[in-house]
């Protein structure tokens, strides 16, 4: 795949939404067709993690918001039993310690890759990849993309906020990727 960059920092604070060569910026790219994405983190050591999503939303302009399980409230004896006793779970670890994420839309075609994603794998071993994933560069942040998704949106963390047994988090996207 070949993807376009869009640099939503200049792009936003200058108002201009049509480019140079006449392609308009498209807000649709922003807003998850589909239910399911990918959060792409990385923790200190550069080991990537994988997370498949769907408790979040586009909240307009440059802001989108994702829910998580936390390790503040603890496991249930269910949860225990059904593989979740894994927690915390690493994207929340890695949001939390460097705040930085790459949100990556879906394909119907990719639900082997959402499975593995899903699974509670030990710590260092990188679901996308154990999923047959590719990586690309981030243009403005250290998480990379994912190759084989169509729009990946570049954003680090601006507040969180813990309620009941999700962690709410609110991210300002910094760019956005997209394999027109």
């Amino acid at each position: 795949m070949s993807h376009k960059f869009h640099d939503l920092t200049d792009e936003f604070c200058n108002g201009v939404y049509k480019y140079e060569d006449g392609s308009f910026f498209n807000f649709r790219w922003m807003e998850p067709p589909i239910i399911i994405y990918y959060i792409t983190t990385m923790d200190e050591y550069g080991n990537k993690n994988v997370a498949p999503i769907s408790l979040g939303t586009y909240l307009g302009s440059q802001y989108f918001s994702f829910s998580l399980f936390c390790e503040e409230t603890g496991r249930t004896d269910k949860d225990k039993e059904t593989a979740w006793h894994t927690s915390p779970r690493d994207t929340s670890l890695n949001l939390d310690k460097n705040g930085e994420c790459v949100i990556s839309y879906a394909t119907k075609r990719q639900m082997l890759q959402m499975r593995i994603a899903g699974c509670p794998l030990p710590t260092g071993i990188d679901e996308g990849e154990v999923g047959g994933f590719t990586y690309f560069p981030s243009k403005l942040i250290s998480v990379p993309c994912i190759n084989e998704c169509p729009v990946n949106m570049e954003a680090t963390v601006i507040d969180s906020k813990v309620y009941e047994r999700i962690k709410l988090y609110i991210v300002k996207t910094k760019a956005v990727q997209v394999d027109e």
